[in-house]
């Protein structure tokens, strides 16, 4: 018995600018098969999880605009302490990780004030 299984051939492609940063999200996402799930995400976007969650904040853009901001500040900040941990200089760590805190703090703050 012969394998009845017909395979598809993909002859187009989209190309997608994202930063390292989102890149290394998607892969850990994908786990494994990147093309597979990112496929998946797009063909059935009734199921995606991440689209179900960024319609709960759709209605205030300016929120996820700021929030994402905030993040990408937060990932500045964690490439500046390696970098400087890997040159050998000291930081200082009690400091970043009040602010870090800090700003931890505030966000829980706005995410539960958010309707």
């Amino acid at each position: 018995m012969m394998n009845c299984i017909k395979k598809v051939t993909r002859t187009e492609y989209i190309q997608l600018r994202v930063t390292k940063e989102e890149k290394q999200q998607i892969f850990a996402n994908a786990n494994g098969n990147t093309s597979m799930w990112l496929r998946a995400v797009a063909l059935s976007p009734n199921t995606c999880h991440a689209k179900a969650r960024y319609k709960i904040f759709k209605q205030d853009p300016a929120l996820i605009r700021h929030v994402a901001l905030i993040g990408n500040n937060i990932n500045q900040i964690a490439r500046h302490i390696n970098s400087v941990k890997k040159s050998g200089s000291l930081v200082d760590l009690v400091a970043v990780q009040a602010q870090l805190v800090l700003m931890n703090s505030q966000l829980s703050t706005l995410i539960q004030q958010t309707p």
